[in-house]
């Protein structure tokens, strides 16, 4: 995915909504993995999601990260594929905003950085799990632990 903005909505699960997806198919065309990504101003949609992944019936493993500052990996091996669930505060520190609002009579200038919780849910084929956890070191995918 090239391109996304924060409030799309390309897919759901549960009942949360993600707004960037990217994807992995093996050379054979078979799915390897996915990564959903979701800015939210609080953890309400993390929590709620946390919440119906617990109900699936398989104990999670909780591991702490310390990528870019601290996070928690929520994980969860099922038969047909190993679902991972991370969230962490995002301050956007390293991130230059600027937001132009232009009338006939005025320009406004925006730079206020607005906090935020940002969520990946990971959902990988069981068949290429070893090839994958750990192994990826760019974009969302170093999450993946």
């Amino acid at each position: 995915m090239m391109g996304w903005s924060s409030g799309d909505s390309l897919g759901y699960y549960h009942n949360m909504y993600f707004e960037k997806i990217d994807m992995m198919n093996s050379i054979h065309g078979e799915f390897m993995a996915l990564v959903g990504t979701n800015e939210s101003e609080n953890r309400d949609n993390f929590d709620n999601l946390l919440s119906y992944l617990k109900q699936k019936g398989v104990e999670s493993v909780v591991v702490e990260n310390d990528s870019f500052g601290v996070y928690y990996n929520y994980s969860w091996n099922l038969d047909d594929k190993y679902i991972s669930l991370t969230s962490k505060l995002n301050t956007k520190k390293s991130i230059l905003k600027l937001s132009l609002e232009i009338s006939e009579d005025n320009v406004i200038i925006d730079t206020t950085k607005h906090h935020s919780i940002d969520t990946r849910l990971f959902i990988i084929n069981n068949e290429y799990k070893d090839s994958l956890i750990e192994k990826l070191h760019s974009g969302d995918w170093i999450f993946l632990k």
